[in-house]
């Protein structure tokens, strides 16, 4: 008996008239509830809907003596315009009456903006799936109003595509528009572009797809690595790196999230070059494409030498002596006149002024640009101006119509600031009084924001601020 209830309850349900919503789409929805049901009567309201794309046409007419010139009137409307789907009537004098499976129901949109709480749950679930600007990207997705779907393709080399598409008149065509716009994505990306197909990773408020369904493995973890392992590995690896930027580059690498790897060239004299990568899908990736950045940036300064392993994973491959010039080399600076100007080099451990430091520091940091820091972020400016140690950054793939100051902030700040307060050489110049300013501009060489940190971001005295306490005390105690 409970089971005869149960199938006539089913069978009244999948027979159920569908309201507006579930058949209108939102341009017609909105005409049908601001404008047509307003008119009086006799009145009647034509749709016509093609299952496949979704493009979709409404009239109706109003004031009419009879229902039928009503329905004669709507319908002529209807049918003028040219669609491949048939007019069907779906109310009349206020009656909206529409059968279960003449249309494809829809999925009604949801005006309620996400909680900054939701967003940051789908972020945070994301960053394992969604590289590079793709993962903006998905933020103003996440943002955006409804009807709206993220298309996305990645593959075990990291390589990574995406598009998305919002403010549609259905869920489905939200998707294709989605999709479509992956595979323009995908066509501008070169040799990075993904080997997998553009798939719905998101649609309004939820997310279809994990890292599986790429045929990917979650990337590990990042290892919480302790000040002491971290100052011990960067001092391991600054006895075989002497260029700067590469130094730089190995303290993003520590930093960095599993898998990854860094490599470095030696050519003559202090010719040095470096590469790095992250968030590949394997260790044996990851080394791949930290290699070819090595060899690339080599190329642009022309030294000659082979790209070898330094660390991969946070463990050291490399040796010091795998890095020394070869002997013909150190011969040839043996002989070398006594005259030769020497590089200008910074140690901080010796008395120096503030700008005597920050000059020095700029003159080494400005031959090697512009710098690629990663797939994403290019340094094209530093430069002294008083106290301030000017950093410019360049997007090379978003301009500043693509990312907001705020979100920009949110994806660097917290980072840079960890790296600027615990490296031992920064913090020394910020106790002089230095105010490290890091300033960003987008690929269209537009403004996009800037941060700046000293002393007290850290939770540091400078010199002088720690002279007046002394001072101060001396004199409470006299």
């Amino acid at each position: 008996m409970y089971r005869l209830y149960y199938l006539i309850v089913l069978s009244l349900w999948l027979h159920a008239d569908m309201s507006p919503q579930h058949v209108l789409t939102k341009n017609c929805l909105n005409s049908y509830k601001s404008s047509y049901l307003s008119q009086a009567d006799h009145k009647a309201f034509v749709y016509a809907r093609e299952p496949k794309t979704d493009k979709n046409r409404c009239n109706w007419g109003y004031g009419y003596v009879s229902r039928q010139e009503a329905i004669d009137s709507a319908m002529k409307g209807c049918q003028s315009v040219m669609l491949n789907a048939e007019c069907i009537l779906v109310d009349t004098d206020g009656k909206f009456d529409v059968k279960d499976g003449t249309f494809s129901r829809l999925t009604p949109v949801d005006e309620t903006p996400l909680s900054k709480a939701q967003i940051e749950t789908f972020m945070k679930e994301a960053k394992d799936v969604i590289l590079g600007n793709c993962y903006p990207y998905f933020e103003k997705y996440l943002n955006a109003n409804e009807h709206k779907s993220f298309g996305y393709s990645v593959d075990a080399n990291g390589n990574y595509a995406c598009g998305y598409s919002y403010q549609n008149q259905s869920e489905n065509i939200s998707k294709k528009q989605a999709i479509k716009s992956c595979k323009d994505n995908k066509l501008k990306r070169g040799n990075k572009t993904p080997k997998s197909a553009c798939k719905v990773y998101a649609t309004n408020k939820k997310v279809l797809l994990t890292a599986k369904d790429y045929d990917l493995k979650p990337l590990p973890k990042p290892l919480k690595m302790s000040p002491v392992v971290y100052d011990k590995k960067l001092k391991k690896a600054e006895e075989i790196i002497t260029n700067l930027p590469c130094r730089i580059q190995f303290k993003y690498y520590l930093k960095s999230k599993a898998h990854h790897a860094y490599y470095v060239v030696q050519g003559k004299d202090t010719e040095q070059m470096c590469g790095r990568s992250e968030g590949a899908f394997s260790r044996e990736t990851a080394k791949q494409k930290a290699k070819e950045s090595c060899e690339k940036h080599a190329l642009e300064k022309q030294i000659k030498g082979e790209c070898k392993l330094l660390s991969v994973d946070f463990e050291f491959v490399g040796t010091k002596e795998m890095f020394q010039m070869p002997k013909e080399e150190k011969v040839i600076q043996k002989t070398a006149p006594k005259t030769q100007k020497p590089q200008p080099t910074l140690d901080l451990h010796t008395p120096t002024t503030l700008k005597n430091a920050m000059d020095i520091a700029v003159k080494a940091m400005s031959k090697n640009l512009p710098m690629k820091i990663d797939d994403e972020l290019q340094l094209t400016k530093v430069n002294a101006k008083g106290n301030q140690m000017i950093l410019g950054y360049t997007l090379t793939n978003l301009s500043s119509k693509d990312i907001s100051a705020s979100t920009l902030k949110s994806l660097l700040y917290e980072d840079i600031k960890n790296q600027v307060c615990t490296d031992k050489e920064t913090v020394m110049m910020l106790k002089k009084g230095m105010v490290t300013e890091y300033t960003y501009e987008g690929k269209d060489m537009k403004y996009i924001g800037d941060f700046s940190f000293d002393a007290k971001t850290c939770g540091l005295k400078t010199h002088a601020n720690q002279l007046l306490e002394n001072v101060k005390k001396l004199i409470d105690k006299k």
